[in-house]
């Protein structure tokens, strides 16, 4: 592994790995060492939200021939298109930060059509989702920076499926392919962290879907009790180190718009030492230092609960 310095980062480092299989980044490479000393150095790349996690794939890999290396790759464009909504939640993005830095070609009717708009370069330059513009690797450019191991793990296994697709199915094949079907035939023995964060993802949604039929969640107390909480209380409770959405910051700000910052609710929920002056002045400090951030992330997070509630029939929060 060796460091190169990135443009698009404020202030940090990008780290690459050299290139290796699957099993040997899953076994090999010192993943949770590396995390771990990152994250005790104070270290972000989540919650930078400028930082991204780059895969590269040999093209050797999808081909001996140039021709059938067009042709599976085809099919991972399409695979994208087709089932971009489930992808983007999976890959911990907003739609605002694809759209800069991981933009998608647009869905077409036949796989080849989307490489051959592709390689004539009329959209996103390397700045889309897959990333055509190298000779020698394709680039998936979709998934949001991480320090978490499995989440790591989940990603290149997820990418590592979706290549095995692109390779043994047939056009028509992948054109059928329904998500839930992809989904299902995931081997639990073979890919144990991607099925524990597709499980993880589909537990948020169905928390989404029935916070947002009856406008409060569940919340677990110090005394480990659950009580009911209202959407308007969740800012502050969300702030919490551990809180079920902390590292969704645009379904948090859709509720800045009405929080009321109900005290006595809030120290129930995580008790009244939690709620002193130091912070309170911690929490106007932070709300004070990034109005804009938290502009752009209401905007965002919006159209985000707007749609997440149009996917499940649900009226618009």
């Amino acid at each position: 592994m060796y460091i190169k310095h990135d443009g698009s980062l404020d202030d940090g480092l990008e780290l690459v790995t050299h290139p290796a299989s699957l099993d040997y980044q899953l076994h090999h490479v010192p993943w949770a060492k590396l995390c771990g000393k990152a994250v005790s150095l104070g270290y972000l790349s989540h919650q930078a939200n400028t930082c991204g996690l780059h895969v590269h794939v040999s093209r050797s890999a999808f081909g001996a021939e140039s021709w059938e290396q067009d042709l599976a790759i085809a099919r991972v464009l399409y695979f994208f298109e087709k089932h971009w909504e489930e992808l983007l939640k999976f890959s911990r993005r907003t739609p605002r930060q694809l759209e800069r830095w991981a933009a998608r070609y647009g869905y077409k009717e036949q796989p080849m059509e989307i490489q051959d708009y592709a390689k004539k370069g009329y959209h996103g330059g390397r700045y889309t989702c897959v990333n055509l513009q190298n000779p020698d690797t394709v680039e998936f450019r979709m998934f949001r920076g991480t320090l978490k191991v499995n989440t790591i793990f989940a990603t290149l296994e997820m990418l590592n499926c979706i290549c095995d697709a692109a390779i043994f199915l047939s056009d028509d094949e992948m054109k059928s392919l329904a998500w839930t079907t992809f989904v299902s035939g995931i081997q639990t023995d073979q890919y144990p962290e991607l099925i524990q964060h597709l499980k993880a993802v589909l537990k948020n949604l169905e928390w989404l879907q029935v916070a947002l039929q009856t406008g409060e969640t569940e919340f677990p107390t110090e005394k480990r009790e659950k009580i009911m909480v209202p959407f308007r209380a969740l800012p502050v409770i969300l702030g919490s180190k551990g809180s079920r959405l902390s590292g969704w910051p645009d379904m948090i700000a859709v509720r800045v718009s009405r929080v009321d910052f109900d005290t006595d609710l809030c120290e129930k929920v995580m008790g009244s030492s939690g709620f002193g002056e130091e912070y309170w002045a911690a929490l106007t400090g932070y709300v004070g230092e990034r109005i804009p951030q938290l502009q752009a992330y209401l905007r965002e997070g919006i159209v985000y609960a707007r749609r997440a509630a149009d996917d499940q029939n649900l009226s618009s929060v």
